[in-house]
């Protein structure tokens, strides 16, 4: 492990130390001040020599001193010099910021043009590159921020937090999840080409195409059903290509006979059109048959279709109760983060009423038992009360962020008990129509052989026979005589008569091809809903597993810390989750505990990384003042404490301050 510890300060001319020198000797150190005295310039002359930087990551900072004025005092060269105790050897750094002053030809006067840097490694000059290289050699920046400054850790991005809370759990893999439930075995070779996180969004994605297609195909389906067509269901496109062809070969002979003006033709055409209605008779008679066998095996096929949607009905129903049954466990999960939300709610209300309840009452001298001075009352009352009402206003947004995330948590479950409540009346619904078509298949089963034909055959026959006893009066009525206009109207009528024909040929194939689409699209409707129903259980697995997983890295985490704990997963009450990574104390986030327990929160975070990174640096601790008691660290603490009245700062050695309060509380048992 690399260990680096302070034994030597020396400063000049950096901002407010004009001439500063002083030996830690690699101990402990309490350094004591009033506000603006230089404790925390220390610490930025620390971080100035390693980085060339102040304690903010700032580069450009001013670090000469300044002048009564407020001006920065020229001439003046900052240097920065600390001996470390680096793993049992000396090691000295020295940086120096100076002035260029140069005489340009021709002029006896020096002028300005800028500063340079100058970097020493063991009183060798060495370039600033090599310098930062060196150092780099040493320790990452910021690994070395995150081990001496006990706030930089909780201010990162959750981001790189989490980065480096991850290094503590790197043998967690997906077998180990897999091995905790069955289920999650049907995501493992989606699993080996991506991550958890990048399955969700994928079939979140795929939900979201094949919702889109769900609303697109029943639209197209009706756009095609609403076409209207003038042949009816019984058209035989075969029988409507066989009279064209007729109707074409009439019209040749028709305007063959007026070119000849032959009656005897025209007697002819009317014998063959009473031999056609003689065909359309006895092909009436045989469709009469095969309507009849028909509609027999029609009504058998019904039967089976009807049965097929009573069964695609149950799954339906199936599919909504299995719904149902997560909007409930959903409701559960919800309760659960009111019910967590309302205890730490209570607490912080308990805690804010135990926090304003505290009144200011002067002690004696815990050492002498003489009563204090009065000033000293006075600066204690005054800190009792600052800190007393920084405490309750940090109560109080937490209380106001509690009481929001209730109020968040509780309209989600009434969204749920809403969607509940609609799924439990289409559940009825859906029942109920079950019920209605099991009772419409028993109908249907017993209808028996009773044939309901699509038209009157008889009463057809006897039209056509109506029809040849006319074509026979207009064969009587036919003279030798000739007539060349005798076939106008004749051509006429079977002209139309031919457009009409081609009219159906051409709407049948139309009607044809759209009912084709339309059953395609049928299909492809089916196949999607099925497909949603895949996606959405997948969903639901994908969720689980990733709770789970989630799960065993909060876990493991958490037992790198013994103060600790680490919120790293912000779950949403709809499903899924967001990243986050918050440090909490008891339940109670970092932001909302007082600085005190933040400085060992940090204090235990820097503990734990300090094993991982195999380092350990010199902490300070700012405002060291407010915490009573420090969680125990092996490494060179510097704590800083802000004391009103001390003008030059004070420096103690930590274990002269133990041994003081120990001989003080000897004495005391001696009086007593």
């Amino acid at each position: 492990m690399m260990e680096l510890k302070i034994k030597s300060i020396y400063v000049n001319n950096f901002k407010k130390f004009k001439n500063f020198n002083f030996d830690l000797n690699s101990e402990n150190w309490n350094i004591t001040g009033d506000n603006a005295t230089g404790k925390t310039t220390i610490y930025d002359a620390f971080i100035w020599l390693l980085f060339g930087k102040d304690h903010l990551d700032r580069k450009d900072y001013e670090i000469k001193p300044l002048d009564d004025n407020g001006n920065v005092k020229s001439g003046a060269e900052p240097i920065v010099k600390m001996v470390f105790d680096l793993n049992g050897k000396e090691l000295e750094l020295k940086r120096i910021y100076r002035e260029i002053w140069k005489t340009k030809r021709g002029s006896t006067t020096k002028e300005f043009e800028g500063h340079e840097t100058l970097t020493y490694i063991n009183e060798e000059l060495l370039g600033v590159k090599k310098y930062e290289e060196y150092i780099k050699g040493l320790i990452d920046e910021e690994i070395f921020k995150i081990l001496t400054n006990v706030k930089y850790f909780n201010n990162l991005h959750h981001t790189k937090q989490r980065n480096i809370l991850f290094e503590l759990v790197k043998d967690i893999t997906e077998e180990d999840v897999f091995k905790l439930n069955p289920k999650f075995e049907a995501l493992r070779e989606e699993l080996e080409k991506h991550s958890i996180e990048s399955l969700i969004k994928i079939v979140k994605d795929r939900i979201k195409n094949i919702n889109k297609e769900l609303e697109e195909l029943p639209i197209r389906i009706d756009t095609l059903l609403d076409v209207e067509y003038k042949i009816g269901d019984n058209f035989d496109n075969e029988k409507n290509d066989f009279e064209l062809s007729e109707a074409y070969k009439k019209r040749d002979s028709l305007e063959k006979a007026k070119k000849l003006g032959n009656v005897d033709f025209k007697i002819d055409e009317h014998k063959k059109t009473i031999i056609s209605f003689e065909r359309e008779i006895e092909e009436l008679k045989a469709e009469r048959q095969r309507e009849k066998n028909k509609i027999l095996d029609e009504n058998y096929k019904k039967v089976k279709e009807k049965e097929k949607i009573v069964q695609d009905k149950k799954n339906t129903l199936q599919k909504y109760e299995f719904d149902l049954e997560t909007f409930n466990e959903r409701i559960i999960k919800g309760q659960t983060k009111v019910n967590e939300e309302i205890s730490l709610r209570d607490k912080i209300f308990n805690d804010y009423r135990v926090e304003k309840g505290k009144v200011f009452t002067p002690e004696n001298c815990n050492y002498c038992g003489q009563a204090l001075p009065s000033e000293m009352i006075a600066d204690l009352e005054k800190k009792f009360n600052l800190e007393k009402a920084k405490t309750l206003e940090t109560l109080k947004a937490s209380g106001e962020e509690t009481i929001a995330n209730i109020e968040k948590y509780k309209n989600a479950i009434n969204e749920f008990k809403v969607n509940i409540e609609n799924l439990e009346t289409v559940i009825g619904k859906s029942k109920k129509e079950v019920e209605i078509l099991q009772e419409q298949l028993i109908t249907e089963e017993t209808i028996g052989e009773a044939v309901a034909f699509s038209k009157d055959y008889a009463q057809e026959i006897e039209k056509i026979r109506d029809r040849i006893k006319i074509v026979e009066n207009q064969i009587t009525k036919l003279t030798d005589e000739k007539q060349p206009t005798l076939f106008d109207d004749d051509l006429t009528d079977i002209q139309k008569e031919i457009e009409r024909l081609v009219a159906c040929r051409t709407e049948f194939v139309i009607r044809k091809e759209n009912r084709s689409r339309i059953s395609k699209l049928e299909i492809q409707l089916v196949e999607t809903k099925r497909r949603a129903e895949e996606e959405q259980h997948l969903l639901l697995v994908c969720e689980s597993f990733a709770v789970t997983k989630r799960t065993l890295y909060q876990e493991q985490i958490d037992k790198h810390f013994k103060l600790v704990k680490f919120k790293l997963f912000e779950e949403y009450i709809s499903g899924g989750a967001k990243e986050i990574c918050e440090a909490t104390y008891n339940g109670i986030p970092y932001g909302a505990v007082n600085s005190a327990c933040q400085v060992n929160m940090g204090l235990d975070i820097i503990r734990t990384l300090q094993k991982v990174y195999d380092v350990k640096v010199p902490i300070f601790i700012d405002n060291a003042e407010g915490v009573t008691e420090f969680i125990n660290l092996n490494s060179q603490i510097i704590k800083l404490y802000v004391k009103e009245g001390v003008k030059e700062l004070q420096f103690t050695p930590e274990t002269m301050t133990v041994g003081i309060k120990k001989k003080e509380i000897e004495k005391e048992r001696e009086v007593a």
